[in-house]
């Protein structure tokens, strides 16, 4: 419902009357690990809202809206993770592309459990799309590894459907090898047109 800007919402007692949804949850880690994926992908995809996450009183993270990518990158997973990302950006095809990977070496996981992906500003996995990003990577990304992404994909509204889904987390892409390529591309100029290697100590990394 609309609101006025500066409303605030609170719920609370969900479960009050559901004892059957409540037998249902898992350990509060797990349920927790939910929210703050749920919270963290929305602050992804939404820069210029300030979001706050507060449990038992203790604030988690705190993002301010100020439209930065790197500012809500830093605000959820720390400074010293946001530093070690390569910038993304331009246009490749039919397909806009802006955000961050992670340099090869750096914050490699066996899951693609930091993989976000937004579409015209809707946050949704894709399997084709974490392939076309470890592509862009080429032989820089160790096998079976996955990088840290933080990807925003501007594509003509009319080229994605959005209800193949329950919870609308997977799109339908009328073209998705033309966007695989262009995110493919983007990752592949961002690697090897930045210095994504460190120089040892001493070392001057040639022009």
């Amino acid at each position: 419902t609309g609101a006025p800007e500066g409303t605030s919402v609170v719920v609370a007692g969900l479960f009050y009357n559901t004892p059957a949804r409540r037998k249902f949850q898992k350990t509060v880690a797990t349920e927790l690990a939910h929210i703050y994926d749920m919270v963290e992908r929305l602050a992804l995809a939404h820069r210029e809202i300030s979001f706050v996450l507060t449990y038992q009183g203790k604030e988690r993270f705190r993002t301010y809206g100020n439209g930065s990518f790197e500012d809500v990158i830093a605000a959820v997973f720390g400074q010293t993770f946001a530093r070690e990302l390569v910038p993304v950006a331009g246009t490749y095809g039919i397909v806009k592309v802006a955000g961050f990977v992670s340099r090869p070496g750096c914050e490699m996981k066996s899951t693609p459990s930091r993989f976000y992906l937004s579409i015209n500003r809707r946050q949704v996995t894709s399997r084709p799309l974490q392939w076309a990003v470890r592509e862009g990577y080429g032989t820089l990304l160790p096998k079976g590894m996955y990088p840290a992404a933080f990807l925003d994909l501007e594509i003509n509204p009319s080229d994605v459907d959005v209800n193949v889904h329950p919870t609308k987390k997977e799109v339908r892409l009328s073209r998705e090898r033309d966007v695989q390529t262009g995110v493919q591309d983007a990752v592949y100029r961002a690697l090897h047109e930045t210095r994504v290697f460190a120089a040892a100590a001493g070392q001057e990394i040639p022009e």
